[in-house]
């Protein structure tokens, strides 16, 4: 009978070990911590300065860290003979644009 203990308990042992091994996020003491990627970041392999879509328009990957994130595409100079009230209404969705994702209401 205590053969078999022995036995099963090797057993457990090595099941153990093997978990531990397998387990690409171990907790406890001396654990690492994940780092996880930002939201809506690209690896690096994507290519640094290739193009991508940000919030319906076009964008750049530029690196950051370890990972490439999508940055707006500058806009083009406005031309002066362009329509003051097609300026003003970028100018005032530029603005909501910028409220909206800060938390600034007013």
């Amino acid at each position: 009978m205590a053969r078999r203990r022995t036995a099963s308990n090797k057993a457990r042992a090595k099941m153990v070990a093997e978990m531990k091994r397998s387990d690409p996020t171990p907790t406890g003491i001396g654990a690492r911590a994940v780092v996880s990627a930002p939201a809506g970041s690209y690896p690096l392999i994507a290519g640094e300065g290739n193009a991508c879509p940000i919030n319906g328009g076009d964008g750049t990957l530029v690196r950051e860290g370890n990972y490439l994130v999508c940055k707006p595409k500058r806009q083009a100079a406005q031309s002066h003979d362009a329509d003051p009230r097609a300026t003003a209404y970028m100018q005032m969705v530029t603005d909501l644009d910028y409220r909206t994702r800060s938390g600034r209401n007013g």
